[in-house]
């Protein structure tokens, strides 16, 4: 498993300076973190959030990947973020594994509007999914006591998606009187916005006391304002200026231009690290858009 750890990472601390990897950001292995493929890797808390990866590409950093993973965290449906076929062979295979899943995505599975191999497998297996809501999770790792975990409904766009909080909490005869005896993470991507609903049906971001801050905050950072701006602008223009220009292929960019809103921008990414991290932390941009992005991270997948 040496190689997964030696993944290069964009690392930030609170000031948007660059920084070396630590211990802290070894353990955060981000295996994909794009449209096309999304999975981060907590190897200490034996754990993966999100499984949009194929399963030979878990197979590929270890064949025995799976049986370092007690859990599986899903934030929402989207294919980039859940391979159905391998959460069937997790399903079929790994019997030790616990998937957590928002009780939204759950409902959307078992709708008719999704396949029936899907809910049948998903039922068969029901008794390996637990509804995405705060519990403390048991750890099989010897030098951890308890996983707190903490979802956050938070919107993206016409659907709602899980933002994770997690509160690892470490055996104290397992670290060295140096060593912080908790560390406080936070994973959000894929969400239009930071802040909660006026009718409190989005959590938003957790806001946590400045006793309690975040050592690791991976959150989306997906779009450059001015670029995606700029973009807009000029193909706006094209259709104004230019009518003998293809319409509805400019037509076509702008949906997808504009479709970067249900994302949060890297100002705003930027400026939730800065306010929610210690002095400490370390903030990992996420999800960055291959055209609008700047903060695009070294991924594996």
């Amino acid at each position: 498993m040496a190689a997964s750890t030696t993944l290069l990472k964009r690392i930030f601390n609170r000031f948007g300076t660059p920084i070396e990897p630590t211990s802290v950001t070894d353990n955060v292995v981000l295996l994909g973190t794009s449209s096309d493929a999304n999975s981060t890797w907590l190897q200490q808390e034996r754990m993966l959030i999100d499984l949009g990866l194929p399963k030979k590409a878990y197979f590929e950093l270890d064949e025995f990947f799976f049986k370092q993973i007690d859990y599986i965290c899903l934030t929402h449906e989207h294919e980039d973020h859940i391979n159905f076929s391998t959460l069937y062979y997790i399903l079929e295979n790994e019997p030790h594994i616990t998937v957590l899943m928002p009780p939204r995505m759950w409902q959307t599975i078992m709708s008719d509007s999704w396949a029936t191999k899907i809910k049948q497998q998903v039922l068969l297996n029901a008794s390996a999914i637990m509804t995405a809501k705060p519990k403390k999770l048991p750890s099989r790792n010897p030098s951890i006591a308890e996983i707190v975990y903490i979802p956050h409904v938070t919107e993206h766009g016409p659907i709602t998606n899980l933002a994770i909080e997690l509160k690892t909490v470490y055996n104290t005869a397992a670290v060295s009187p140096t060593c912080e005896l908790t560390c406080h993470f936070l994973y959000a991507t894929d969400l239009s916005s930071v802040y909660p609903s006026m009718d409190r049906t989005i959590d938003g971001l957790p806001t946590p006391t400045p006793s309690d801050l975040f050592d690791v905050i991976c959150l989306e950072a997906n779009y450059n304002v001015q670029l995606l701006e700029e973009y807009i602008k000029k193909r706006n223009a094209q259709l104004v200026f230019e009518p003998t220009s293809d319409v509805k292929t400019i037509q076509n960019e702008l949906v997808r231009a504009q479709s970067n809103y249900r994302h949060l921008s890297e100002t705003e990414s930027w400026l939730y690290a800065s306010r929610y991290l210690k002095p400490t932390g370390v903030y990992l941009p996420m999800h960055a858009s291959s055209t609008f992005g700047t903060l695009q991270q070294y991924t594996r997948y």
